[in-house]
């Protein structure tokens, strides 16, 4: 997999970095929560993150480098 996505799931926010790895948050910060999730693990193995929409868009995507 190359990316790590975020996406909205049940009133929170899941995070799918591969199958059976996929923490979900809930909550008023779930997708800060997420988003910190998803940045921690990026760094041990340089992958991009995308944010997506309940449809399954692209709404925004962060490189490993940044």
């Amino acid at each position: 997999m190359t990316a790590i996505d975020l996406k909205p799931h049940r009133g929170g926010w899941k995070v799918f970095e591969a199958p059976g790895v996929e923490p979900f948050f809930i909550g008023a910060t779930a997708k800060d929560q997420a988003l910190g999730y998803a940045k921690h693990r990026q760094r041990s193995n340089s992958r991009s993150i995308r944010i997506l929409d309940s449809t399954g868009s692209i709404i925004e995507s962060i490189d490993p480098s940044t």
